[in-house]
């Protein structure tokens, strides 16, 4: 008979519960073990229907990035155990739809996928609900928050999550509109309206579109945070002389606009 009751789990606990773990466990993303490890660290981590599994034969068949982040926070933490249910069940078990970080926090998506990028570029790999939370409230949040709002985010790569975001940091550093402004005129397509240097930039996306959308995001990033740059408003032509070096500069300004008192 299948039974669930919270559990208070313990590092030493969770050790051994992962010695009686099935071999049809799927591989550990360590990525996953560290965001849930920081939400339990900063108390966002919360006790719900999802928890740890053992089968019949109390083989752990569900829960091994719980337990072990549960190891790496150090503490012990509450957690929903099921137990008893049926051998071979592991194959049923997470097939259901992932929710999108959209879902999980209720933040538009126009919104939450340009900050999960930032969250990413600042080294926080799988941001959970309190990382987002905080990122929507930082500086570079509420620049973001009022770019979306400024103009529509539908058309084609010219809304894409980096060049939002390469944008917002603009805004959010300069306190300037004109990176919101110029980010409007491109996704309407408001030529006459575009500094020299969006022009270019707008000409460089058309030409090679297709390109574009199959190079990486950090390119099309780079490039499009020298496009918004408020200081080369009048550039007739965008060249990236070395991209690891703009990327540097970016993830250092993220960093800043999201945690400024650090």
């Amino acid at each position: 008979m299948i039974t669930s009751k919270v559990e208070t789990i313990t590092p030493d606990i969770a050790k051994v519960y992962l010695s009686m773990m099935t071999e049809h466990q799927r591989k550990l993303r360590q990525s996953w073990v560290d965001a849930l490890a920081r939400s339990m660290k900063n108390g966002s981590f919360l006790t719900t229907h999802q928890g740890i599994c053992f089968d019949e034969a109390n083989l752990l068949i569900d829960g091994q990035h719980r337990l072990h982040a549960i190891i790496k926070y150090g503490g012990p933490i509450q957690i929903m155990v099921t137990r008893d249910v049926p051998v071979n069940a592991w194959h049923a078990t997470d097939n259901g739809c992932r929710r999108t970080i959209a879902d999980m926090t209720g933040i538009n998506k126009a919104l939450a996928e340009p900050l999960r990028l930032a969250l990413n570029l600042s080294n926080i790999k799988q941001p959970d609900h309190a990382d987002m939370l905080s990122a929507i409230n930082s500086p570079l949040g509420v620049a973001l928050t009022k770019l979306v709002n400024h103009a529509p985010t539908s058309k084609r790569i010219f809304s894409s999550s980096p060049i939002k975001l390469s944008a917002a940091i603009w805004m959010a550093e300069t306190g300037l509109d004109y990176p919101c402004e110029q980010y409007r005129n491109l996704i309407l397509q408001e030529y006459g309206l575009m500094s020299p240097t969006i022009q270019s930039f707008c000409k460089q996306m058309i030409r090679v579109d297709e390109g574009l959308r199959g190079s990486s995001k950090e390119g099309l990033l780079c490039r499009s945070f020298k496009a918004f740059d408020p200081s080369d408003r009048e550039l007739t032509k965008i060249q990236m002389k070395n991209e690891a070096d703009t990327l540097a500069i970016i993830r250092t300004k993220i960093r800043h606009l999201i945690n400024p008192a650090k």
